[in-house]
């Protein structure tokens, strides 16, 4: 059985994360390697980028239709 990475290449720090009814996981967090602020959506066992930005808290919706977060 192959398992997803559990975070995003490189080291993250975690700032929030949420989870679908669907089993869609997204974080927001950043990298200590380049400092950048990311929103990662794990798809099919791949962390994918949605948005560089800073994000405090996230909260995805349970239908998997929206995401919504807090930024400064």
């Amino acid at each position: 059985t192959a398992f997803p990475n559990l975070l995003p290449v490189g080291q993250i720090t975690t700032e929030s994360f949420s989870f679908t009814d669907y089993g869609a996981w997204y974080l927001a967090g950043y990298s200590s390697d380049d400092g950048i602020r990311m929103l990662w959506r794990l798809q099919c066992n791949q962390w994918l980028p949605v948005a560089e930005k800073t994000i405090s808290n996230i909260e995805a919706s349970g239908n998997d239709m929206f995401v919504f977060g807090i930024s400064e």
